[in-house]
């Protein structure tokens, strides 16, 4: 029954993307795109880069916990391994950005893919240490792929191609937009890879390895001499480059005392670590739930993209509309919250629900694809986007803590439960989260006020 349910979610999202796609295109952004031939070819250039690096990855999301059970591993031990990659992300997040200043985006790029290749191989092995150690490499290799090519990306945009910055956000939407269609993509060929053709559940990280190794070969060289006559620039030293790496590593201490001294800006970091540690736990979970009950894992992870689109969509049209960005971050956590106390109750031990469970999945998806751009709105209307990457990376810190705690302390094997006592920890992790952004759409309405009654004072 299951089955039926995925396939036909499926089918119907997937109608539903492509359509609210063309309607995106059709009506809202009519007149709104970027014409500049130049930064138009450019941006595409890169978008067909990023999202082959990004394919590759997502190729390994949906079987990944199916591959680890696979060679008789209990849940419990699945979770060391998921926690020793969450670690190695939780440090690479923070150090990627000066390894990335000290050395060249490129070469750390092609080092980053080697070791993620490296990773994938050892995937292959039925070997417990193999495993977790191929997850560390994993984590380190992630890190430092998308953090150079994000750099890559952003220092030729200002530097070579002297395009203003108000556009990197631009590119920034289309990238995750896009990375969210390959995502769907990448669910159906692991599908066919993995249940229909029957090759087994690694079968989808041995077709992401010469995918990465192939981005290696069209990363965008750059070649300064052709872009606005800039060739002629002084390439920086060693030296150089470790100077600019101990500044960004002060740039974090200066970012992180900003926000300490700046109460908005704590509500903010909270609530969005808070909300990214469920989305972390979410993506270790949803496979233990449903994988019993033999679902298309491929095809449930398709769904799961598509609802994520389409809450990137709703997004899209209600803030063209309806400016009041904090009663939207409300909606999201509060929506969120709902559907994960039904995933709560319906993962009962002695009754499950899996079809409750999966729509609940949907709703969390949903709510995740309104949320990244809702906070991404919110640091911008606040000024808290300045800070850009020392905020990512600070926050990023409690966001894995949190979900490593919750896997370590809520799934030990002394406990029957362990599944829904998260599912119950993250409602109200999310109900904490829910209350600080009353609190932050409280104090906005106060400064509003207060603005408007200097205002009217002042015209008296």
């Amino acid at each position: 029954m299951l089955f039926k349910v995925v396939t036909l979610a499926f089918v119907i999202l997937l109608i539903l993307v492509v359509l609210l796609q063309g309607f995106s295109v059709l009506f809202f952004k009519k007149g709104k795109q970027n014409t500049n031939p130049q930064f138009v070819s450019f941006q595409k250039s890169y978008l067909l880069f990023a999202s082959l690096v990004t394919f590759a990855d997502w190729l390994n999301a949906p079987y990944l916990y199916k591959l680890y059970s696979s060679y008789g591993f209990l849940e419990e031990q699945v979770v060391i391994i998921y926690v020793c990659g969450l670690i190695s992300a939780l440090f690479f997040d923070v150090a990627s950005g000066y390894i990335v200043t000290v050395h060249k985006e490129e070469s750390v790029f092609k080092i980053s893919t080697v070791l993620y290749a490296v990773s994938c191989l050892m995937k292959a092995s039925s070997d417990y240490s193999v495993l977790i150690l191929g997850r560390i490499v994993s984590g380190a290799a992630t890190s430092l792929m998308f953090t150079s090519q994000e750099s890559w990306y952003v220092k030729y945009h200002v530097m070579y191609y002297d395009f203003p910055p108000e556009w990197i956000p631009q590119t920034q939407s289309k990238v995750s937009k896009a990375s969210s269609f390959v995502a769907i993509s990448a669910g159906v060929i692991a599908y066919f890879s993995t249940e229909f053709m029957e090759l087994g559940a690694i079968m989808p990280t041995i077709i992401s390895i010469p995918i990465v190794l192939l981005s290696t070969m069209i990363f965008p060289s750059g070649d300064s001499k052709m872009i606005l006559g800039i060739g002629t620039q002084k390439a920086l030293t060693s030296g150089e480059r470790k100077e600019q790496g101990r500044l960004h590593l002060k740039s974090y201490v200066r970012g992180m005392k900003k926000v300490g001294e700046n109460s908005q800006y704590l509500m903010i970091g909270t609530v969005k670590a808070l909300f990214e540690s469920v989305i972390c736990l979410f993506i270790f979970l949803w496979t233990p739930v449903l994988d019993h009950h033999n679902p298309p894992l491929g095809l449930v992870f398709s769904s799961f993209m598509a609802a994520n689109i389409v809450g990137c969509f709703a997004h899209e049209w209600l803030s063209s509309w309806f400016h009041k960005t904090r009663n939207m971050m409300l909606f999201v956590v509060g929506t969120a919250c709902f559907a994960v106390l039904f995933c709560a109750l319906s993962t009962e031990p002695t009754q499950e629900f899996p079809i409750v469970s999966f729509i609940s999945f949907l709703l969390f998806e949903f709510a995740s694809g309104f949320y990244f751009p809702t906070m991404l709105t919110i640091q911008r209307e606040t000024g808290l986007a300045e800070l850009g990457r020392v905020v990512n990376a600070w926050f990023k810190i409690p966001v894995n803590i949190l979900a490593c705690v919750g896997l370590l302390v809520l799934h030990s094997s002394t406990n029957a439960s362990g599944t829904r006592h998260i599912f119950f920890s993250c409602c109200v992790t999310l109900a904490l989260a829910m209350f600080i952004t009353v609190r932050l759409k409280n104090r906005n309405s106060d400064t509003d006020t207060a603005a408007s009654s200097t205002a009217a004072v002042a015209s008296c």
